[in-house]
């Protein structure tokens, strides 16, 4: 049974957020390099994990960020682990095949 954030050990919240920040961060170095990114490495930079992978979504549904299937695979996963609201598989299928346009 997976835990709930708030019952985890100070340790696992540290290990948890490094694990998120570490997927999200991932995925982005394999953007197109004519990609801004700095206003979603600011939110990662503040802790800002959830505002982070949002923007993400909104530039990727705008056409404004180009992303290969593996990094948009990391980006599921780092939305699975935070209980993201768009983590179902038919959403990430529906964004894959957006930028497989």
């Amino acid at each position: 049974m997976k835990k709930n954030f708030e019952s985890l050990t100070q340790e696992e919240k540290i290990q948890h957020r490094t694990k998120v920040e570490s997927l999200i961060r991932n995925a982005l170095q394999a953007a197109d390099k004519s990609s801004d990114l700095t206003h979603i490495i600011d939110f990662l930079d503040h802790n800002e994990f959830g505002l982070a992978l949002e923007t993400i979504i909104d530039e990727i549904e705008s056409n404004n960020i180009n992303l290969p299937k593996t990094s948009l695979e990391l980006l599921k996963q780092a939305a699975e682990l935070m209980d993201f609201p768009t983590a179902s598989s038919t959403y990430w299928f529906d964004l894959l095949n957006l930028l497989n346009k």
